[in-house]
């Protein structure tokens, strides 16, 4: 058969890795809703919601800044810096997993993860 003009240029090769990183981020996003379980007893109800919101607080917080930092100096490192960002603070999580530091980390991932569509719109727009 004839092979498609598409797979393999550089487009596809851009739309596979966003693809990735969107698998990555949600991934990131829901892991917590099932490592909870395990971390809080069941009567710890108020600590639950916190470190779940926590995501939310700063994920909501950074999108406009995140577009603006986006559009001034590129989808590309802003894109690679809030996936970076992300799985250092993931990584974070279990070296320390006081309320504190889980929720600081989830608020960090948040803000990160703000940061990735902001990014690919910018980097999908550049075509």
């Amino acid at each position: 058969g004839e092979k498609s003009p598409f797979v393999g240029s550089s487009r596809f090769a851009v739309l596979l890795v966003l693809f990735f990183c969107n698998t990555i981020v949600y991934l990131v996003r829901i892991n917590m809703s099932v490592a909870i379980v395990y971390m809080y007893r069941d009567d710890q109800e108020f600590e639950k919601s916190v470190v779940l919101s926590s995501f939310y607080w700063g994920y909501a917080s950074s999108q406009i800044l995140a577009g603006y930092l986006a559009a001034r100096y590129g989808g590309r490192i802003i894109l690679v810096c809030s996936m970076l960002g992300c799985g250092i603070c993931t990584c974070m999580i279990p070296l320390n997993t006081s309320m504190r530091m889980v929720v600081a980390m989830r608020a960090l991932i948040g803000v990160c993860q703000g940061a990735n569509y902001p990014s690919q719109m910018i980097l999908l727009s550049k075509w």
